[in-house]
């Protein structure tokens, strides 16, 4: 097994197992509507959906990092929050296990 492939899943594993605790008024700010992609806070929690915003379809992320999130159940694939300078989330950065990225702009 290829060791960035390790890594990959060891950083899914540790989100699993040992989530960050974001901030409230953290999670407020980067949940919202990025293209197709949308990201909940509610009960708490981080949701993701794509396409959709029905509460049905929507996955809990877990946090790797401030800007990273795994979805559960997914581990080929993750989100990346990109900020400005001030600190307000500007894009998802749709992140393919092999390096593969794609890129939702907040909308406005």
């Amino acid at each position: 097994m290829d060791p960035t492939d390790v890594a990959w899943m060891m950083d899914y594993i540790r989100a699993m197992e040992q989530p960050l605790d974001l901030e409230a008024e953290f999670r407020d700010s980067v949940a919202g509507h990025y293209g197709p992609r949308h990201i909940t806070h509610r009960d708490g929690r981080l949701y993701y959906s794509r396409d959709t915003v029905e509460v049905s379809a929507q996955r809990p992320l877990r946090a790797v990092s401030r800007d990273t999130f795994v979805i559960d159940g997914v581990t080929y694939f993750r989100l990346k929050v990109a900020f400005d300078e001030a600190g307000n989330p500007l894009a998802l950065i749709g992140t393919y296990q092999g390096g593969r990225t794609d890129e939702s702009p907040r909308d406005p």
